[in-house]
C-alpha cells in the first residue's frame, strides 16, 4: 500500500491555570506549532572503508535482499498523527518514505480502536479570531460571555481560546458585538468583542474534529478532563472494602492517519481514594510518632502522586508539601488581596475546614496570561479537600493483592467488552444534537484493516541447535531440559550471604540448586561451607561478609524488602568493589510453591550475569550491533535524569557492552552526548570481532514522545554519525528506530459473534500508520491472560540499509525473546529492556554514580 504524505500541524491546549488557591479561574491560550521545513539528503557514492580496518564477509543470508536504498533524512515534528498539508508548510521539502509492502506472514483481518469521520451535510464552517476589550481574564465568565452574551450566535459556535468556529454564513468578514458583564459586587463593564473572519475550515480536519468532539465531551455530556482524557464522574463505580472508587472514561483524539482523518479511542480508567490526604498524612504521622519525623515519609508517599478536588473535579500533580505553612496562613491570592485557604474555601465553596494547623500541599503548573507569555504559577492545595489517585509504590508492589484483582475486573476488560463500550461511545456521540446540527459524526463501527502474523516463525534454539515452541508467549518449559548454550563455568566460586535465621532457606541452594543447576546445564555448585551467616540486618553486616570473599558471584538472601539495605549493597559491589551479585528475597524461598522454577531462575540469572549464554533466536542479519537507549526520570528525589546505553557485541546477542549518561535536569531525555559513548562501543565491538567493525547499525530507542522525534534527530542520530565519522566508518548502514509501548491503539480478531486479542507476532504497517518518518508499524508481541493486549509502535527515523522493511519487522519481533531475565516474550526488544534495566538500577540504587568499568561487559543489572 502507498504511503501518504508526511504534514504537519497542531493546535494544543496549554494547560487550564489557577491562582494561588485551586478552583479560581486561570487563562489557557491555544496556539499552533508549524513545523518549520528542513531540506533532505541523499547519499553519493560508498566510498572507501578506511584505513587500517578489515571488512567482515558480505551476509550470504542477504544476497537476496533488496537493493541498497538511498540514505534517507526525514524531517517533521509533531504530536502523534496531527499532521498539516504541503501547502499549509510551503518550506517542507519533499520527502520520501518507505514503500512497505503488506505485513509479513500469514494475512490476518483485524479491527482496530479508530473511527473514520463522517460528513452528514453540506454545511461550511468558518473559524474567526476573536479580541474582546477589555480582555477578561477569568476563563468561565469569558465562556459565559461567549455563549450567552451574543443572541446571533447562542447554540451555533464552538469557542476555545481566542478562536470561534460557526456555520453561520451571514456574519461576514468581520463584525463587533457589545456585551456587558457584571462582577459579584454589581459593578459592570462594557465589552467589545470583535471577530473576523480568517478561514473555511474542513469539518472533519484533524484541528477542528478535536475541537468540535471535545466540545461535546466537555459541555454536552458534561464530562471532566483530566490531562488529556475525559471522565464521567456520575458513571463512578465503588470499591469500598480498599477505600476506593473508579472512575470510567474515554481518552480519544483525531489524527492525520493513512487512511486519512482517524478518530482514535481507548477506555480509561481513574482510580481515587475516598479517604483524603489529610487522612493519609495522618496515618503515616501515627506509625512514626509525631510529625517531625514521618516528613521524610510524607514526602515520598505524596511527591510526584496526582490528587483529584471533588468540590471542581480538578486533577493537581503533588510538587512540594510544605510543612513551614498551614491552613490557617494567608495567602496571596492576587496583588494586594491575601487570605487564609479557611477562610477561602469557607467563603467560595461554603467548606468549614476541619483541621487550621494541618500543613499544606504545593503544585506547580505552567500557564499562559493574557498576552500569552507563559509563566509559573504556585497552586496551594490543602489535604483535607483532596482525594490521592492511583496507587502507592507499597501497593503497587504486590500486583496480586485481593484489592487488584477486584479493580483489573472493571478495568482489565477483555476484548469483546472493549468492542462494545468503544462502540457505545461512537453512539453516545452520534446521537448528540450537535453532530446533527454541525453535520459532523463517526462510524459507528470499529474500522477493519489487514495485518501478518509471523507467530511460528521464531524458535528459541538452545543446546546443540535444539529448538523449543513459544506458546502463548511463554517457554518454560525448556528450563526442565538442558537447554543452555554456554554456561559461564562459575563452578563452586560462589557463596551465599544471609541473615543467620535464614540459613535454612540458603540450605535448600545447596542440594537442590546444584540438581537444577546441572540439569539445565549450567556450571554452578553451592557448597555448605560457602554460606556466610550474618547476625545483623543491617546493610553494612551484608557488605562487610561479601566484600571478604574472592568470589565470582555472590548470592545475597536478604529477609526482607528494605529498599535502603539493597541499594547499598548494590552500589558497593557495582561501584566500589566491582562484583557480580544476585539478591533474593527470603520470602521467595519460604513459599514452596514452585520452587523449583524459582531457584532454576536464580541460577540462570546467577549465570548470565557472569558471561554464560542462555538461548538464542536466528535473526535475518549478520555483523550488525545492535544497540537499546532509554531513560530513567526520579521523579520522587527529583535528581537528573540518567541513561542507560547497551550495544551487542557478538552476532546471537548474549555479550552486551554497557554505559550510562547523565542529563542535566530530571525531566530531560534527548541526550547530546552520545558520541563518545558510541565510539566506544564500536572500538569494543572491534576488538572482539576480530579486528572488524559492524557492517551495520540498528539504534533501538526507547522512552522518547512524538514531539521529541525531531531532537532526536538532531541530536541523537547525528552524535552517532559523528561516531561513525570518527572511526571512518559513516558509509556503513545505520537504522534508527524509536520504540514506543505505551500507546492506546489496540487490535482485535473476530471469534465467531465475540472478539478475542491479536496472536502474539501480529504486525499492522498500514492504515493507522503515520506518514511523517521514513515508516512505522505495530508488533504485538505478547499474550496476555487477561484484558486487551498492548502492541508496541516502532517509527523509523533513519533508515540507511540494504534491509528490507519486513526484515526489521522481524528482527524486532524476535527481539523481544531475547531478554535473560524471562522466558517468554517481552514487549519490546531485549536491547531496550536491557538499557532499561541498566538506567534503572542506576538511577534509583546507585544515586547516579557510573558502575566500575569492570562491569560493563557484564549483565549485572538484570
Amino acid at each position: 500500500m502507498g504511503r501518504g504524505r508526511a504534514r504537519g500541524q497542531t493546535r494544543g491546549d496549554s494547560p487550564p491555570g489557577s491562582n494561588a488557591v485551586p478552583g479560581q479561574p486561570g487563562s489557557s491560550t491555544q496556539h499552533i506549532n508549524v513545523v518549520p521545513g528542513a531540506s533532505g539528503s541523499s547519499t553519493g557514492n560508498r566510498r572507501g572503508r578506511g584505513r587500517g580496518r578489515g571488512r567482515p564477509p558480505h551476509d550470504i543470508s542477504e544476497t537476496e535482499l533488496a537493493p541498497a536504498l538511498s540514505q534517507l533524512t526525514v524531517r517533521g515534528v509533531r504530536e502523534r498523527g496531527v499532521r498539516a498539508t504541503r501547502e499549509d508548510n510551503p518550506g517542507r521539502s519533499n520527502q520520501q518514505t518507505i514503500q512497505c509492502g503488506p505485513p509479513p506472514g500469514e494475512p490476518v483481518s483485524l479491527h482496530t480502536n479508530y473511527l473514520k469521520l463522517v460528513k452528514s451535510n453540506g454545511l461550511q464552517v468558518f473559524e474567526y479570531s476573536v479580541e474582546i476589550n477589555p480582555e477578561i481574564d477569568n476563563i468561565r465568565k469569558k465562556m459565559g460571555m461567549m455563549y450567552n452574551g451574543i443572541e446571533e450566535l447562542k447554540d451555533k459556535i464552538i469557542y476555545k481560546n481566542h478562536i470561534l468556529y460557526t456555520f453561520l454564513d451571514t456574519i461576514g468578514d468581520e463584525k463587533e458585538y457589545h456585551v456587558i458583564s457584571r462582577a459579584r459586587d454589581g459593578t459592570e463593564t462594557n465589552h467589545t468583542i470583535k471577530i473576523k473572519r480568517t478561514q473555511e475550515v474542513q469539518k472533519d480536519g484533524v484541528l477542528f474534529s478535536n475541537v468540535f468532539f471535545n466540545f461535546i465531551a466537555e459541555r454536552i455530556q458534561n464530562w471532566k478532563r483530566i490531562r488529556r482524557d475525559y471522565f464521567d464522574p456520575t458513571a463512578m463505580k465503588p470499591f469500598p472494602r480498599f477505600h476506593v472508587e473508579i472512575m470510567p472514561g474515554y481518552q480519544f483524539r483525531v489524527g492525520d492517519f493513512e487512511a486519512g482523518p482517524l478518530m482514535s479511542i481507548d477506555t480509561k480508567y481513574r482510580v481515587l481514594r475516598t479517604i483524603t490526604v489529610l487522612t493519609y498524612i495522618q496515618e503515616l504521622v501515627k506509625n512514626r510518632g509525631k510529625l517531625e519525623t514521618a516528613q521524610t515519609d510524607i514526602i515520598r508517599e505524596l511527591t510526584g502522586r496526582v490528587v483529584m478536588t471533588r468540590y471542581n473535579n480538578k486533577s493537581y500533580k503533588i510538587d512540594d508539601v510544605l510543612f513551614h505553612m498551614r491552613a490557617c496562613d494567608e495567602i496571596e491570592l492576587r496583588p494586594g488581596y491575601r487570605i487564609s485557604s479557611v477562610d477561602y474555601y469557607r467563603n467560595r465553596y461554603n467548606i468549614e475546614l476541619r483541621d487550621p494547623e494541618q500543613i499544606m500541599l504545593l503544585s506547580r503548573k505552567k500557564q499562559r496570561d493574557s498576552n500569552g507569555e507563559e509563566k509559573e504559577v504556585k497552586i496551594h492545595l490543602v489535604p483535607e479537600v483532596c482525594y490521592l489517585t492511583g496507587f502507592s509504590n507499597q501497593e503497587s508492589s504486590n500486583p496480586r493483592a485481593p484489592m487488584f484483582k477486584e479493580i483489573a475486573k472493571v478495568t482489565h476488560s477483555d476484548p469483546t467488552d472493549k468492542v462494545k463500550t468503544l462502540t457505545n461511545f461512537a453512539s453516545t456521540i452520534n446521537e448528540s444534537p450537535i453532530s446533527e446540527r454541525w453535520g459532523l459524526n463517526i462510524e459507528p463501527s470499529l474500522l477493519q484493516l489487514e495485518g501478518g502474523s509471523i507467530s511460528n516463525e521464531a524458535p528459541i534454539i538452545g543446546l546443540n541447535n535444539s529448538k523449543f515452541r513459544v506458546e502463548r508467549g511463554r517457554f518454560d518449559s525448556m528450563t526442565r531440559k538442558r537447554f543452555v548454550l554456554s554456561t559461564a563455568k562459575i563452578g563452586d566460586n560462589c557463596h551465599i550471604v544471609c541473615h543467620e535465621k535464614d540459613l535454612q532457606l540458603a540450605l535448600q541452594m545447596v542440594e537442590p540448586g546444584c540438581r537444577f543447576a546441572n540439569a539445565a546445564g549450567i556450571d554452578i555448585t553451592f557448597r555448605r561451607e560457602h554460606i556466610i551467616q550474618v547476625k545483623s540486618q543491617r546493610a553494612e553486616e551484608f557488605i562487610r561478609a561479601g566484600s571478604r570473599l574472592n568470589s565470582k558471584v555472590i548470592l545475597f538472601v536478604l529477609p526482607n524488602e528494605k529498599e535502603d539495605r539493597y541499594n547499598a549493597i548494590k552500589k558497593y559491589f557495582c561501584v566500589e568493589q566491582p562484583q557480580i551479585t544476585q539478591v533474593v528475597l527470603a520470602r521467595t524461598l519460604k513459599n514452596p510453591n514452585g520452587i523449583a522454577s524459582k531457584i532454576t531462575k536464580i541460577l540462570m540469572q546467577m549465570d548470565v550475569k557472569a558471561g554464560g549464554k542462555l538461548w538464542r533466536v536466528d535473526l535475518p542479519t549478520k555483523n550488525t550491533m545492535f544497540v537499546g537507549i532509554d531513560t530513567n526520570h526520579d521523579v520522587m528525589r527529583k535528581r537528573s535524569s540518567v541513561g542507560g546505553f547497551v550495544a551487542s557485541m557478538d552476532q546471537d546477542l548474549t555479550r552486551y557492552y554497557s554505559r550510562v549518561f547523565q542529563h542535566d535536569h530530571s525531566s530531560e531525555e534527548v541526550f547530546s552526548g552520545l558520541q563518545p559513548l558510541m565510539k566506544d562501543a564500536l572500538n569494543e565491538y572491534h576488538k572482539l570481532n576480530n579486528n572488524c567493525y559492524p557492517r551495520r547499525i540498528v539504534v533501538l530507542r526507547d522512552g522518547v514522545g512524538y514531539g521529541q522525534m525531531e531532537l532526536v534527530r538532531n541530536l541523537e542520530i547525528e552524535a552517532i554519525k559523528r561516531a561513525m565519522s570518527e572511526l571512518h566508518i559513516q558509509e556503513d548502514e545505520l537504522i534508527f528506530t524509536v520504540v514506543s509501548k505505551r500507546i492506546n491503539t489496540r487490535f482485535f480478531m473476530n471469534h465467531g459473534t465475540n472478539y478475542r486479542n491479536p496472536f502474539q507476532g501480529t504486525i499492522v504497517n498500514n492504515t493507522v500508520t503515520r506518514c511523517d518518518e521514513a515508516f512505522d508499524f505495530f508488533i504485538v508481541s505478547q499474550s496476555v491472560g487477561q484484558g486487551t493486549v498492548s502492541p508496541t509502535h516502532y517509527t523509523v527515523l533513519e533508515w540507511r540499509t540494504t534491509l528490507r522493511p519486513e526484515d526489521l519487522q522481524r528482527i524486532c519481533f524476535r527481539l523481544c525473546h531475547m531478554y535473560f531475565n524471562w522466558t517468554g516474550i517481552i514487549s519490546v526488544p531485549a536491547p531496550c529492556q536491557y538499557a532499561h534495566k541498566l538506567a534503572f538500577l542506576v538511577g534509583q540504587s546507585l544515586n547516579n554514580m557510573e558502575p566500575a568499568p569492570q562491569l560493563r561487559h557484564n549483565l549485572f543489572y538484570l
